[in-house]
């Protein structure tokens, strides 16, 4: 290291990255222990266990009417994945884009040779606001699809997201 300034400089940097990154799961180590003695612990967690339930199942029976996506529930997560039969994604498909200038950065993101969920995850965010991650070019998976939290709280609000997205999902499929 001390031969080379760069080579010196890039190493310090890796150093550094990973001493925030470590440093940054010291307080949650220690307050773990404490955390889970709480009488109130468990309750919490049964209780939030059971709101993730509750909107899986909200989230389940809506973008289950769509024929083009297998949907698994999760087993107490706070997130769910749907997934998009073959065939089902094209590169031509969109959604409208009010925005000019997000519609012009939606298209530019998306005329490359992008993976069709994460083309998908793009339009998505840029016609309704939502924001999921592509399982392919988010989770490198061998899947076309998408995951989403069910952390909303606001039931309604949850439920209306919900509904916005598979309106948008039947949309850029029809495309």
């Amino acid at each position: 290291r001390g031969q080379d300034e760069d080579f010196d400089r890039f190493t310090r940097s890796l150093i550094n990255a990973k001493m925030v990154e470590v440093c940054s799961t010291t307080l949650p180590q220690r307050l773990i222990p404490e955390v889970m003695q709480d009488e109130r612990y468990f309750p919490y967690l049964e209780e939030r266990t059971k709101k993730y339930k509750e909107r899986a199942d909200v989230a389940a029976e809506i973008l289950k009417t769509i024929p083009e996506l297998i949907i698994q529930k999760p087993q107490g997560a706070f997130y769910m994945t749907a997934v998009f039969k073959e065939g089902a994604l094209k590169n031509t498909q969109k959604l409208a884009i009010k925005n000019p200038q997000i519609a012009d950065l939606v298209t530019s993101l998306t005329t490359a040779n992008i993976k069709p969920d994460k083309r998908f995850v793009y339009y998505l965010l840029g016609s309704t606001g939502i924001c999921v991650v592509p399982l392919m070019g988010g989770f490198n998976s061998t899947f076309h699809g998408f995951r989403f939290t069910l952390l909303e709280s606001d039931e309604d609000l949850f439920k209306k997201n919900i509904e916005v997205l598979a309106a948008a999902i039947r949309s850029y499929i029809d495309s």
